[in-house]
């Protein structure tokens, strides 16, 4: 299910969120959008509340806060991207963060396609 954004700004209205969540609902997705932090509280509380993953597109929010905490920081991952259009930029590259260390090890077998480099050294 897709959430509508708030009528004043292109954030995702929170208000919205919960009654979308069906059974088949595996994680909450929002997007920071221009760096501009979603309504965290709210957001976490819902996503606590029905079991559910929390992922932040923190694309653009590199130095953003709500709260006085860093945004991507709040979900159990956070997106980063480093294209041309953004606040640090390498080309097309970009960053994972994983605030869920249950996921690290998944995470660096993907990273290196597939293979667990670290048990094969």
């Amino acid at each position: 299910m897709f959430c509508d954004s708030q009528e004043n700004h292109p954030n995702i209205d929170d208000t919205q969120i919960e009654r979308l969540i069906t059974s088949k609902t595996k994680a909450i997705v929002v997007v920071h959008y221009a760096g501009v932090a979603c309504e965290m509280d709210n957001i976490c509380s819902i996503a606590t509340k029905h079991n559910l993953f929390l992922i932040e597109d923190a694309a653009q929010a590199i130095d953003s806060f709500y709260k006085g905490r860093p945004l991507g920081s709040f979900g159990h991952f956070a997106a980063f991207s480093f294209h041309e259009t953004k606040n640090v930029i390498s080309g097309e590259g970009g960053m994972l963060v994983i605030n869920d260390l249950d996921f690290v090890e998944r995470a660096e077998i993907i990273r290196e396609k597939g293979t667990n480099r670290s048990k094969f050294f």
